[in-house]
């Protein structure tokens, strides 16, 4: 029963029931239209080499960006370990098991999961559930910081809710309108990274951070994004036949490193004791 306790536990399961769904899709052929990326000339695919469905039709379409969607995978479960064993700070939800941090992990296990899904199966549903990962966890950033500044209730009832309506409004034209969901999740980067400079500069809410590792964030951040446009199809680090793929580093940089630097950050929060509000839920 202390087994069923664990966040860690709940992350692994989560990791595994999205996995053993990915491997009945791959068993019966990635079922679903093609992504536009395969489909539209001249198409993007982020370089790799992939094998058409007719010649191929189950395995992974392009195994290194696959395969390297598995590090968020770790990392979020290693995030949810850590929570298992950390110190508390009961004024920062982040310190400790609360709903807040326990969805930041199985976040960052679902960055990995979109990633895979894309480039395992290049479908158009495995496309939107890629943009879909993405959007939720830029969008778990945006409204938790506006939870933290504005001080509003604080049950995860609210939160999740808030969370969930932005996503099911993001989701249908995310899926309909091509390219929208890398563009929406462009801009909303640019509006976290504008709030979090706010946040620093004037600590509304009497917020707190260290700005090192959100700096820190910032940098890996930017690395993937170079290596993620020079290792477009065609671009300067492109080698469709090489297993040592620029996009594998995109996503060990902006869907692991990154979330990680930021999850250390959050959990960097503090507030004078005037500001200060008592946990919620703390287990």
């Amino acid at each position: 029963m202390e087994l069923l306790s664990k966040s860690s536990f709940w992350g692994m399961l989560f990791a595994a029931v999205c996995l053993g769904l990915f491997s009945l899709m791959a068993l019966t052929g990635f079922p679903g239209d093609p992504d536009d990326c395969v489909t539209d000339l001249p198409g993007n695919c982020y370089c790799e080499a992939y094998t058409s469905p007719a010649v191929e039709p189950t395995g992974l379409k392009q195994p290194a960006s696959s395969l390297s969607a598995l590090t968020p995978i770790v990392f979020g479960a290693a995030l949810l370990f850590w929570l298992d064993h950390a110190r508390p700070n009961p004024a920062n939800p982040m310190t400790f098991r609360s709903s807040h941090s326990m969805i930041y992990g199985f976040l960052v296990i679902f960055l990995g999961i979109g990633s895979l899904y894309f480039h395992g199966s290049l479908t158009r549903i495995g496309g939107f559930i890629d943009n879909l990962s993405m959007l939720v966890y830029i969008t778990f950033l945006l409204i938790y910081n506006i939870f933290r500044v504005r001080m509003i209730d604080n049950r995860p009832v609210f939160f999740v809710a808030m969370l969930f309506l932005a996503n099911s409004i993001l989701a249908i034209p995310v899926y309909v309108i091509d390219d929208l969901g890398t563009q929406l999740f462009a801009v909303l980067v640019i509006v976290f990274i504008v709030m979090e400079i706010w946040i620093l500069a004037t600590a509304p809410g009497g917020v707190r951070r260290n700005p090192r590792w959100f700096a820190a964030a910032l940098v890996s951040f930017a690395a993937a994004m170079l290596v993620w446009r020079l290792s477009w199809t065609g671009g300067a680090w492109c080698e469709p036949e090489s297993l040592l793929q620029g996009h594998a580093l995109w996503h060990v940089l902006s869907m692991a490193v990154a979330p990680l630097l930021m999850f250390i950050y959050l959990r960097t929060e503090t507030r004078p004791p005037a500001y200060e509000e008592a946990p919620t839920e703390m287990s």
